[in-house]
């Protein structure tokens, strides 16, 4: 992260993360001149995805909810 190559084509940046404030993230490695890549989003927090993932994987939402019951997730 403290390679000079990697500061001179701007790899790493720094976003916002609603739990862990400012953090340092690896950035879009292409650079396109008409397009560029940005960073929309956050790393996901832990579970953040869990009911949608298991919803596709065809879990209804009766049994997500009892996996989170029994503390499964």
């Amino acid at each position: 992260m403290t390679d000079p190559q990697v500061a001179h084509n701007e790899l790493i940046q720094t976003i916002h993360h609603p739990e862990a404030g400012e953090i340092r993230v690896v950035g879009v490695p292409m650079k396109f001149g008409v397009t560029p890549g940005t960073i929309r989003l956050a790393p996901p927090r832990v579970g953040e995805h869990t009911e949608t993932i298991l919803a596709d994987l065809g879990y209804t939402l009766q049994q997500i909810q009892a996996l989170r019951a029994e503390g499964v997730i």
